[in-house]
């Protein structure tokens, strides 16, 4: 095989105008450095040649990717800021020791008290779970007793309703440095599940406090709050029944 591999070389040495035996050397060297590979695997060695730089390419590909998704990772997700009238207002990235902004700590007790006790039997659990979420430790541990005490989404899910808060007003009654009284005031207004439409089988005025904490922003807490505490319109007669009969 190798006898004919240089017989051809010669061959070629002669076709590329070789006039002696020297310059047909010659020839047949610079053809040979022109010839990658003459053996009989060649174009085995070939393809071994274009995979290998392939697998290079792809290392170098995924060794960026993992830099890209280890920056972005890192990076610190948005803050949404809203209005008084929950409209976007703007957006920056989150930054734990960002202070919290009055139409913030309104609008998150406002949302709370949407998830927590403006009731809806067909999807109690949800909206349950999601105000488990806005709670602070001990607030949701005090919670979730209860909420299985009393069998409560059972009870909410057989009830068939769907409750609607209207709020008139939310105000920060009192303030410390990394607390906030909040007193919402407004109508609850109750409809049945049952009837597509029709008048509400209840509408009643309510009072509200939330005790809200500042809390470091992150991913699972960026709006910077927790609820510690919320006491209804019921819980606040009593409260009062008991002042004045301590005086």
């Amino acid at each position: 095989m190798i006898a004919k591999v240089m017989s051809l070389l010669r061959f070629k040495g002669k076709e590329a105008g070789a006039d002696t035996k020297a310059e047909e050397i010659e020839a047949v060297k610079r053809i040979r450095k022109q010839l990658k590979h003459y053996e009989i695997y060649g174009h085995l060695q070939y393809q071994i040649n274009r995979l290998t730089a392939l697998v290079a390419g792809c290392i170098v590909a995924i060794v960026i990717l993992l830099f890209i998704v280890i920056f972005v990772a890192r990076k610190p997700p948005y803050v949404i800021r809203v209005d008084a009238e929950g409209k976007l207002t703007g957006f920056q990235e989150l930054n734990e020791n960002l202070r919290v902004t009055d139409i913030e700590i309104t609008t998150f007790a406002k949302d709370f008290m949407e998830k927590f006790v403006a009731f809806n039997s067909a999807v109690a659990k949800e909206k349950l779970a999601d105000s488990l979420n806005m709670m602070t430790p001990k607030f949701q541990e005090a919670a979730i007793e209860d909420i299985k005490e009393k069998n409560f989404v059972k009870k909410i899910e057989e009830m068939k309703i769907r409750t609607i808060l209207k709020f008139k007003d939310a105000e920060i009654v009192e303030r410390t440095q990394n607390k906030f009284f909040v007193r919402l005031n407004g109508k609850s207004e109750v409809y049945s599940l049952l009837k597509q439409a029709g008048e509400a089988i209840s509408i009643k005025d309510f009072t509200a406090e939330i005790l809200l904490v500042a809390v470091p922003r992150t991913e699972k807490t960026a709006r910077g709050l927790l609820a510690d505490s919320f006491i209804n319109s019921y819980d606040l007669s009593k409260k009062k029944e008991g002042q004045e009969d301590e005086k």
